[in-house]
């Protein structure tokens, strides 16, 4: 990996991390994904990190995180951060279709897109394209659009009460 392509992951790991502090500090548990799915006895409120899902290219996509509440899926998150040009902008239209196509099961989706690395233009075409996704008729899911992840935090919390 290149030298700008480490310094985009590492950032992109602080700021995961950073989301999860966030969560921790509000007494919700975290764990991964395999060892939520070993569980006998699930508990009533659980952060799970790189949960599954089935993608439009018909394999097992990772996501950042899923929000589980008396033992159903209520939040997904998709993070993205870029702050130097690379290939992350790439994966934007990856994110939306598979919003598209109904691959993300949960009641709420919630999309963070931050840094200032990305190609002009895509992190408005990913914004306008998730409130189309919002005004189709018939669509019971919401999708949710973030610059920041303090601003997802007020989501999370509201979702809690």
């Amino acid at each position: 990996m290149d030298k700008q392509g480490q310094t985009a992951n590492k950032s992109g790991k602080g700021r995961e991390e950073y989301i999860r502090n966030l969560i921790r500090e509000r007494g919700v548990p975290i764990m991964t994904n395999a060892a939520y799915k070993k569980l006998k006895s699930k508990p009533e409120e659980v952060w799970i990190t790189n949960p599954d899902y089935r993608s439009i290219y018909e394999h097992n996509g990772r996501s950042d995180g899923l929000l589980i509440r008396d033992s159903v899926p209520r939040l997904r998150l998709e993070q993205k951060n870029q702050n130097v040009a690379g290939s992350v902008d790439e994966k934007i239209p990856y994110m939306v279709e598979n919003l598209r196509e109904g691959k993300f099961p949960e009641p709420k989706v919630v999309f963070i897109v931050e840094g200032n690395g990305y190609k002009e233009g895509a992190v408005e075409w990913m914004e306008r394209e998730v409130l189309k996704h919002n005004e189709m008729p018939g669509r019971i899911q919401e999708a949710y659009f973030y610059r920041d992840a303090d601003l997802f935090m007020e989501l999370f919390d509201e979702i809690r009460d």
